[in-house]
Protein backbone atom coordinates (compact mmCIF):
# COMPACT_ATOMS: atom_id res chain seq x y z
CA UNK A 1 0.00 0.00 0.00
CA UNK A 2 0.85 3.49 -0.36
CA UNK A 3 2.11 5.83 3.19
CA UNK A 4 0.24 8.81 3.68
CA UNK A 5 3.42 10.62 1.81
CA UNK A 6 1.53 9.52 -1.84
CA UNK A 7 5.75 9.75 -2.48
CA UNK A 8 6.34 6.48 -0.03
CA UNK A 9 5.36 2.51 -0.96
CA UNK A 10 4.86 0.74 1.99
CA UNK A 11 5.85 -3.22 1.98
CA UNK A 12 4.67 -5.64 4.47
CA UNK A 13 4.56 -9.33 5.43
CA UNK A 14 4.25 -9.68 8.86
CA UNK A 15 7.28 -8.83 11.09
CA UNK A 16 8.92 -7.61 7.87
CA UNK A 17 8.30 -4.09 6.35
CA UNK A 18 10.32 -2.04 3.50
CA UNK A 19 9.66 1.59 2.44
CA UNK A 20 10.15 3.03 -1.04
CA UNK A 21 10.98 6.66 -2.42
CA UNK A 22 9.13 7.20 -5.59
CA UNK A 23 10.93 10.43 -5.68
CA UNK A 24 14.52 9.26 -4.71
CA UNK A 25 15.02 7.23 -7.73
CA UNK A 26 13.09 3.87 -5.91
CA UNK A 27 15.72 4.16 -3.26
CA UNK A 28 14.44 1.86 -0.05
CA UNK A 29 14.11 3.52 3.19
CA UNK A 30 13.44 1.28 5.45
CA UNK A 31 13.67 -2.56 5.73
CA UNK A 32 12.78 -5.17 8.63
CA UNK A 33 13.05 -8.75 8.17
CA UNK A 34 11.63 -10.89 10.36
CA UNK A 35 11.40 -7.50 13.11
CA UNK A 36 14.98 -6.69 13.05
CA UNK A 37 16.27 -3.24 11.68
CA UNK A 38 18.87 -3.61 8.83
CA UNK A 39 17.81 -0.21 6.76
CA UNK A 40 16.28 3.01 8.48
CA UNK A 41 15.93 6.10 6.75
CA UNK A 42 19.16 7.52 6.84
CA UNK A 43 18.01 11.15 5.78
CA UNK A 44 17.63 11.49 8.97
CA UNK A 45 21.13 11.70 9.27
CA UNK A 46 22.52 13.13 6.69
CA UNK A 47 20.83 14.61 3.41
CA UNK A 48 19.73 12.18 0.48
CA UNK A 49 21.52 14.01 -2.13
CA UNK A 50 24.89 13.87 -0.02
CA UNK A 51 24.46 9.83 0.86
CA UNK A 52 22.11 8.47 -1.92
CA UNK A 53 21.42 5.75 0.56
CA UNK A 54 20.01 3.00 -1.30
CA UNK A 55 20.05 4.40 -4.76
CA UNK A 56 19.98 2.36 -7.89
CA UNK A 57 23.17 3.89 -9.72
CA UNK A 58 22.68 3.66 -13.39
CA UNK A 59 24.38 4.13 -16.10
CA UNK A 60 27.74 4.77 -14.00
CA UNK A 61 28.70 3.96 -10.41
CA UNK A 62 30.75 5.61 -7.93
CA UNK A 63 32.71 8.82 -10.16
CA UNK A 64 34.07 9.43 -13.63
CA UNK A 65 37.14 11.32 -14.19
CA UNK A 66 36.39 15.41 -15.32
CA UNK A 67 32.50 13.77 -16.16
CA UNK A 68 34.29 13.26 -19.25
CA UNK A 69 34.62 9.92 -21.83
CA UNK A 70 34.37 8.91 -24.80
CA UNK A 71 32.30 6.28 -26.76
CA UNK A 72 32.90 5.63 -29.97
CA UNK A 73 35.37 7.92 -31.26
CA UNK A 74 32.96 10.62 -29.55
CA UNK A 75 33.26 12.65 -26.59
CA UNK A 76 30.84 13.40 -24.08
CA UNK A 77 30.72 15.22 -20.55
CA UNK A 78 28.29 15.56 -17.92
CA UNK A 79 26.64 18.51 -16.35
CA UNK A 80 29.00 17.85 -13.09
CA UNK A 81 27.24 19.17 -9.87
CA UNK A 82 29.43 17.60 -7.41
CA UNK A 83 32.67 19.12 -8.11
CA UNK A 84 34.99 17.82 -10.82
CA UNK A 85 34.07 14.40 -10.90
CA UNK A 86 30.56 13.28 -11.89
CA UNK A 87 28.81 10.69 -9.05
CA UNK A 88 26.23 8.28 -9.17
CA UNK A 89 24.18 8.05 -12.07
CA UNK A 90 21.45 9.75 -13.17
CA UNK A 91 18.60 8.06 -11.56
CA UNK A 92 18.93 9.00 -7.78
CA UNK A 93 16.45 11.96 -8.21
CA UNK A 94 14.16 10.42 -10.46
CA UNK A 95 10.53 9.80 -9.94
CA UNK A 96 9.45 6.32 -10.46
CA UNK A 97 5.80 5.47 -11.09
CA UNK A 98 3.84 2.29 -9.22
CA UNK A 99 2.74 0.06 -11.98
CA UNK A 100 1.53 -3.10 -9.97
CA UNK A 101 0.81 -4.52 -6.80
CA UNK A 102 1.12 -8.06 -6.12
CA UNK A 103 0.41 -10.40 -3.02
CA UNK A 104 0.86 -13.53 -2.21
CA UNK A 105 1.19 -16.38 0.36
CA UNK A 106 4.93 -15.70 1.27
CA UNK A 107 5.39 -12.53 -0.44
CA UNK A 108 4.59 -8.94 -1.65
CA UNK A 109 6.03 -6.98 -4.16
CA UNK A 110 5.86 -3.55 -6.56
CA UNK A 111 6.74 -2.64 -9.36
CA UNK A 112 7.77 0.88 -10.48
CA UNK A 113 8.77 2.40 -13.74
CA UNK A 114 11.07 5.31 -14.75
CA UNK A 115 11.31 6.53 -18.79
CA UNK A 116 14.35 8.61 -19.50
CA UNK A 117 13.42 10.66 -23.17
CA UNK A 118 15.62 13.40 -21.55
CA UNK A 119 18.57 13.33 -24.00
CA UNK A 120 20.49 14.35 -20.75
CA UNK A 121 24.09 16.15 -21.30
CA UNK A 122 26.51 13.09 -21.46
CA UNK A 123 23.95 10.34 -21.90
CA UNK A 124 21.69 11.50 -25.07
CA UNK A 125 19.93 7.95 -24.99
CA UNK A 126 16.35 7.03 -24.54
CA UNK A 127 16.09 4.26 -21.85
CA UNK A 128 13.87 2.93 -19.03
CA UNK A 129 14.01 1.52 -16.02
CA UNK A 130 12.30 -1.16 -14.01
CA UNK A 131 12.39 -1.92 -10.55
CA UNK A 132 10.38 -4.87 -9.12
CA UNK A 133 10.84 -5.28 -4.96
CA UNK A 134 9.95 -8.36 -3.64
CA UNK A 135 9.30 -8.85 0.11
CA UNK A 136 9.87 -11.58 2.14
CA UNK A 137 10.16 -13.05 6.11
CA UNK A 138 13.85 -13.21 5.66
CA UNK A 139 14.57 -11.28 2.69
CA UNK A 140 13.85 -8.96 -0.08
CA UNK A 141 14.97 -8.72 -3.69
CA UNK A 142 15.44 -5.73 -6.12
CA UNK A 143 14.86 -7.10 -10.12
CA UNK A 144 16.24 -3.84 -12.34
CA UNK A 145 15.63 -4.24 -15.86
CA UNK A 146 17.58 -1.65 -18.16
CA UNK A 147 15.92 -1.44 -21.47
CA UNK A 148 17.30 0.64 -24.47
CA UNK A 149 14.46 2.75 -25.64
CA UNK A 150 16.99 4.08 -27.95
CA UNK A 151 18.04 3.70 -31.61
CA UNK A 152 21.64 3.45 -30.92
CA UNK A 153 23.63 1.40 -28.14
CA UNK A 154 24.85 3.01 -25.17
CA UNK A 155 27.61 2.22 -21.89
CA UNK A 156 26.60 1.31 -18.83
CA UNK A 157 27.60 -0.06 -15.26
CA UNK A 158 24.62 -0.30 -12.69
CA UNK A 159 25.10 -0.65 -8.76
CA UNK A 160 23.21 -0.56 -5.55
CA UNK A 161 24.29 1.89 -2.72
CA UNK A 162 22.29 0.68 0.59
CA UNK A 163 23.29 1.96 3.96
CA UNK A 164 23.04 -0.86 6.56
CA UNK A 165 22.32 0.36 10.26
CA UNK A 166 24.45 -1.73 12.93
CA UNK A 167 24.03 -0.90 16.86
CA UNK A 168 27.88 -1.38 16.93
CA UNK A 169 29.71 -0.71 13.52
CA UNK A 170 33.37 -1.12 15.12
CA UNK A 171 32.29 -4.91 15.97
CA UNK A 172 30.32 -5.70 13.13
CA UNK A 173 32.20 -8.39 10.51
CA UNK A 174 32.20 -8.56 6.68
CA UNK A 175 32.80 -11.61 4.92
CA UNK A 176 33.56 -11.99 1.35
CA UNK A 177 36.14 -13.54 -1.75
CA UNK A 178 37.72 -11.22 -3.24
CA UNK A 179 40.39 -11.77 -6.09
CA UNK A 180 41.88 -7.82 -6.33
CA UNK A 181 41.44 -4.57 -4.44
CA UNK A 182 41.37 -1.56 -6.56
CA UNK A 183 43.85 1.08 -5.30
CA UNK A 184 42.90 4.78 -6.06
CA UNK A 185 44.01 8.44 -6.18
CA UNK A 186 43.02 11.23 -3.75
CA UNK A 187 40.13 12.00 -6.20
CA UNK A 188 38.94 8.56 -6.12
CA UNK A 189 39.45 7.22 -9.37
CA UNK A 190 41.11 3.81 -9.76
CA UNK A 191 44.93 4.18 -10.45
CA UNK A 192 45.88 0.04 -10.50
CA UNK A 193 44.37 -3.30 -9.32
CA UNK A 194 46.07 -4.89 -6.67
CA UNK A 195 45.67 -9.16 -6.06
CA UNK A 196 44.61 -10.49 -3.04
CA UNK A 197 44.39 -14.23 -1.47
CA UNK A 198 40.54 -14.78 -1.63
CA UNK A 199 38.37 -14.86 1.46
CA UNK A 200 37.93 -11.67 3.10
CA UNK A 201 37.17 -11.67 6.55
CA UNK A 202 37.67 -8.07 9.29
CA UNK A 203 35.88 -6.39 11.79
CA UNK A 204 34.87 -2.65 10.64
CA UNK A 205 36.73 -1.17 13.57
CA UNK A 206 37.15 2.25 13.89
CA UNK A 207 39.02 2.16 10.34
CA UNK A 208 37.29 4.72 7.59
CA UNK A 209 37.03 2.58 4.59
CA UNK A 210 36.19 3.27 1.07
CA UNK A 211 36.45 0.65 -1.01
CA UNK A 212 36.14 -1.59 -4.07
CA UNK A 213 37.03 -5.15 -3.93
CA UNK A 214 36.95 -7.15 -6.97
CA UNK A 215 34.37 -10.19 -6.04
CA UNK A 216 35.33 -14.12 -7.16
CA UNK A 217 31.43 -14.55 -6.21
CA UNK A 218 28.36 -12.14 -6.31
CA UNK A 219 27.59 -12.52 -2.41
CA UNK A 220 28.99 -10.59 0.48
CA UNK A 221 27.86 -11.14 4.33
CA UNK A 222 27.57 -8.96 7.18
CA UNK A 223 27.40 -10.13 10.81
CA UNK A 224 26.15 -7.61 13.43
CA UNK A 225 25.08 -7.89 17.01
CA UNK A 226 21.46 -7.24 16.34
CA UNK A 227 21.60 -9.38 12.51
CA UNK A 228 23.45 -11.14 10.17
CA UNK A 229 22.74 -10.91 6.49
CA UNK A 230 24.19 -11.96 2.87
CA UNK A 231 23.96 -9.58 0.14
CA UNK A 232 24.24 -10.87 -3.08
CA UNK A 233 24.07 -10.25 -6.50
CA UNK A 234 22.57 -12.58 -10.10
CA UNK A 235 25.16 -10.53 -12.60
CA UNK A 236 28.45 -13.32 -13.20
CA UNK A 237 31.11 -10.39 -12.48
CA UNK A 238 30.82 -8.16 -9.70
CA UNK A 239 32.69 -5.98 -7.84
CA UNK A 240 31.90 -4.47 -4.00
CA UNK A 241 32.45 -0.91 -2.94
CA UNK A 242 32.80 -0.57 1.40
CA UNK A 243 32.15 2.81 2.42
CA UNK A 244 31.88 3.56 6.12
CA UNK A 245 30.28 6.84 6.52
CA UNK A 246 31.21 9.24 9.07
CA UNK A 247 27.50 8.78 11.02
CA UNK A 248 28.50 6.30 13.52
CA UNK A 249 26.71 2.58 13.28
CA UNK A 250 25.78 2.88 9.48
CA UNK A 251 27.68 1.03 6.84
CA UNK A 252 27.26 0.71 2.56
CA UNK A 253 27.85 -2.44 1.18
CA UNK A 254 27.53 -1.41 -3.13
CA UNK A 255 27.30 -4.85 -5.12
CA UNK A 256 28.24 -3.09 -8.56
CA UNK A 257 29.20 -4.68 -12.02
CA UNK A 258 32.06 -1.91 -12.36
CA UNK A 259 34.60 0.16 -10.81
CA UNK A 260 34.77 4.13 -10.74
CA UNK A 261 35.62 5.77 -14.08
CA UNK A 262 34.49 3.02 -15.72
CA UNK A 263 33.68 4.79 -18.75
CA UNK A 264 37.35 5.57 -19.11
CA UNK A 265 39.52 2.26 -17.83
CA UNK A 266 36.33 0.03 -19.42
CA UNK A 267 36.79 -2.67 -15.93
CA UNK A 268 33.17 -3.68 -15.97
CA UNK A 269 31.89 -1.74 -18.68
CA UNK A 270 28.86 -3.00 -20.39
CA UNK A 271 26.98 -2.14 -23.41
CA UNK A 272 23.14 -2.26 -24.48
CA UNK A 273 22.48 -2.70 -27.78
CA UNK A 274 19.08 -0.66 -28.44
CA UNK A 275 15.83 -2.45 -27.82
CA UNK A 276 17.63 -4.46 -25.68
CA UNK A 277 17.04 -5.09 -22.12
CA UNK A 278 19.52 -5.89 -19.61
CA UNK A 279 18.51 -7.42 -15.82
CA UNK A 280 20.07 -8.13 -12.56
CA UNK A 281 18.84 -9.54 -9.50
CA UNK A 282 19.58 -7.90 -5.99
CA UNK A 283 19.22 -9.81 -2.53
CA UNK A 284 19.56 -8.61 1.03
CA UNK A 285 18.77 -11.87 2.73
CA UNK A 286 18.99 -12.57 6.75
CA UNK A 287 20.60 -15.56 7.53
CA UNK A 288 19.00 -18.18 9.39
CA UNK A 289 15.69 -16.30 9.51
Amino acid sequence: MKNNNTNLIHLELGNSKADISLCNGGALTKLLLNGKEIINDFSKEEPYLKSYASAVLFPFVNRIFKGEYIYKKEKYTFDNSHGSEAIHGLLYNKKFTEIKRRITADNVSVKLLYISKEKVIGFPYDYSVELIYTLYKDKITLDVYVKNEDDKSFPFTIGWHPYFYTENRKDSLLKFDSKSIIVHNEKMIPIAMKDLDGKQNFLIGNQKRDNCYELKNGKASLITSNYSIDVKSSNNNNFLQVYTSEIENYIAIEPVTGIANSFNNKIGLKELSSQETFNIKWTIQLQNG
